[in-house]
């Protein structure tokens, strides 16, 4: 329908664009006859009836600027319909229906005239949000309808958030490695971060804390191993007496390093 009245406004502008021309060059005909008419009337009066003669040559002279004019104005024109776009060619244009699938997946066709060619095909767009899935019920220009269902974008943040893989190796890693083993653990498996970074010692502290997953430290404490202020409170002892003695070999009891850090859980006994 589209099509037929895009053909239809062209056959009347073609229609009007010749009847345009048609006045300007009738115009410029006339002029030409009335420039013709006074120099014949100018030649032939008696040289003698000065009056006359002077009326005559000032018709002529008349005729001759109306003759100029006629003829700018029909320069302007054609001047004008070269800066006007150009015509539609209909033959293309009837054949728009039976290619439009070419039409839209051709790459030399920008998004404003995709946005163009829905304006004139579609007439309106209910759309319904279904739990993951997103229904669309488009209404066309010629009164024809049809749904598509289509599945909802992922949510920003599932772009970057971590790999349950990731948090299944820290989950079990944690009952018996520190977080730098952890890590090392994840890079010689080849994990990222849910921003594709190196997944670090620090990153294995930040992801047991946000995921309340117990580290190394909370199993040995679960089985009643101590911590390096709770062993000096039972030796009541100093902390830094108490590193003195396990670092010259003097405390019997079993230390067992929960970091790279001075981080050391100690036997209970």
């Amino acid at each position: 329908m589209a099509v037929r009245n895009a053909i239809q406004v062209q056959k009347e502008l073609e229609q009007r664009r010749a009847a345009s021309d048609n006045y300007f060059i009738l115009k410029v005909e006339r002029a030409r006859y009335d420039v013709e008419l006074a120099k014949k009337r100018y030649m032939n009066v008696d040289p003698l009836n000065r009056l006359v003669a002077f009326e005559l040559e000032k018709l002529w002279n008349l005729k001759m600027g109306e003759l100029a004019k006629a003829e700018e104005e029909l320069r302007s024109h054609e001047n004008s319909k070269k800066d006007q776009h150009g015509d539609l060619d209909v033959r293309k244009l009837s054949e728009l229906p039976d290619n439009m699938k070419d039409i839209w997946n051709n790459g030399h066709v920008n998004i404003q005239d995709k946005k163009r060619i829905l304006r004139c095909l579609i007439e309106d767009v209910t759309i319904t949000r279904e739990g993951k899935t997103t229904r669309l019920g488009v209404c066309f220009k010629g009164g024809t309808s049809t749904v598509i269902e289509c599945m909802n974008p992922p949510k920003p943040y599932t772009t970057w958030t971590t790999s349950d893989e990731v948090l299944d190796i820290i989950r079990k890693g944690s009952i018996c490695h520190t977080p730098e083993e952890i890590s090392q653990m994840l890079t010689n498996a080849g994990c990222k971060t849910g921003t594709g970074k190196e997944l670090t010692a620090k990153s294995v502290l930040y992801l047991q804390r946000n995921y309340n997953i117990p580290t190394y430290q909370n199993h040995l404490h679960d089985k009643g191993y101590l911590t390096v202020m709770e062993k000096a409170l039972q030796l009541k002892t100093r902390p830094s007496i108490l590193y003195q003695r396990k670092n010259a070999g003097e405390f019997a009891g079993k230390v067992i390093r929960t970091s790279a850090r001075r981080d050391f859980m100690f036997d209970p006994d």
